[in-house]
């Protein structure tokens, strides 16, 4: 219970200086094998989504801020605000405190969304992402 207090105060923090949060999903793990790897992304394919989220969100006059999660460390090479090294516990309440989240196609961020009404966008098997495909999971 104390560290979902302490991610959301800095959370807070963060959104009441201007940051817009954007919650990346970084799953390795199983999904090296699930779908013959179609949603298993290299760093540069993060990095990259990082990149156009930027500017898109510059775009949108918002001051993006990325907060990292993964069920493995996260590489320096992926452009992150902040790296979550915690429980999947505290990575899902991550999500949760963000106001959009990016990931490939997981139970995860679908109940970080659904749980927090979140605007999720699903990472496409080619690496990139659809804007217009934002949603809020339904259950």
């Amino acid at each position: 219970k104390d560290k979902s207090i302490k991610i959301s105060k800095k959370f807070f923090q963060l959104k009441d200086n201007g940051k817009f949060l954007i919650g990346i999903h970084i799953r390795r793990g199983d999904y090296i094998t699930w779908e013959n790897g179609d949603y298993y992304f290299d760093d540069k394919i993060y990095d990259n989504l990082i990149k156009k989220l930027r500017k898109y969100m510059s775009n949108k006059k918002k001051d993006p801020f990325f907060v990292g999660v993964s069920d493995q460390s996260i590489s320096e090479n992926i452009q992150l605000d902040i790296k979550t090294k915690g429980s999947w516990i505290e990575d899902q309440l991550c999500l949760q405190n963000c106001d959009l989240i990016v990931g490939p196609p997981s139970t995860f961020t679908m109940w970080a969304s659904y749980i927090s009404k979140i605007p999720l966008i699903q990472v496409q098997s080619n690496g990139d992402i659809d804007f217009k495909k934002k949603f809020i999971c339904q259950g």
